[in-house]
């Protein structure tokens, strides 16, 4: 009698607990498809820094995402992807899988009529082909003062681009990338101090190693001008110590010899 009715309380007990542990061990459910939510998250993965520091992991991410987003018929992330691959083959060089990603990136922003994908698929075709025609296209549709600013600064008119951008540097974090390229642009053409120390800055948060390099070189040589020479040396230092992490031996060399004529 007793067994019997410790098998019913057991029986009991599991009829409660099962469902209990089943509903505490389920996932969230989504509204999306996983193939999309994975999709999401390897795109996600390839900030700034990763393109500088890993760039054949953000090929790789970008490439599964680009699959899964199309398995889906996502447009929008397809074009994202296609747009930062051609980025960062223009990075290494390869310009033909640029091109090739270009030309999609290009079909589908057209489609969509989205002006921000339209300005960077126009932008990365006119840095591929080096046209002023092409820059000019493009300034004609920026959507904004920092795309206009960018485009500006590829057209060598620095000072109307540092102008548009001076008031607003608080939101460089929006695009730190767009602003230090700017930023570097007006302060090597104009010698200008401040611009070059708010560069180095921005190229410091994306973890972009010859932004780095480069305007700790141009502080040193703004700063010989002024003729703050020992500022001028700490900078020649720290600028030699990013090149040489950087295994760019040429370039250690060359700067070894200017600051050997201190």
């Amino acid at each position: 009698m007793l067994a019997m009715l410790i098998r019913h309380i057991r029986g009991a007990l599991t009829a409660v607990l099962v469902p209990c542990i089943v509903a505490c061990a389920a996932p969230p459910t989504s509204s999306e498809p996983p193939s999309l939510q994975h999709a999401r998250k390897l795109e996600a993965r390839v900030s700034a820094q990763t393109v500088y520091t890993s760039p054949q992991q953000a090929l790789a991410d970008l490439q599964r995402a680009l699959h899964l987003y199309s398995l889906v018929d996502e447009r929008e992330g397809q074009l994202r992807c296609h747009l930062k691959l051609v980025r960062i083959y223009i990075r290494t060089g390869e310009t033909d899988y640029a091109r090739r990603n270009l030309a999609q990136a290009k079909a589908i922003a057209e489609m969509l009529q989205a002006p921000e994908y339209l300005y960077d698929s126009y932008l990365l075709e006119a840095r591929l082909t080096g046209r002023q025609a092409d820059f000019e296209k493009t300034l004609k549709i920026s959507p904004g003062p920092i795309q206009r600013a960018v485009v500006l600064t590829y057209l060598n008119r620095v000072d109307e681009a540092y102008r548009l951008i001076e008031t607003k540097i608080d939101q460089a974090d929006d695009a730190p990338e767009d602003f230090a390229y700017v930023l570097y642009e007006y302060a090597s053409k104009r010698r200008h101090l401040d611009a070059a120390e708010t560069a180095l800055e921005l190229f410091k948060k994306i973890d972009h190693h010859r932004g780095i390099a480069n305007a700790l070189h141009l502080l040193a040589q703004i700063n010989i001008e002024n003729g703050h020479l020992a500022v001028a040396r700490q900078y020649y230092k720290r600028a030699l110590a990013v090149i040489i992490s950087l295994g760019d031996n040429v370039r250690a060399q060359a700067i070894e010899a200017e600051l050997s004529r201190l």
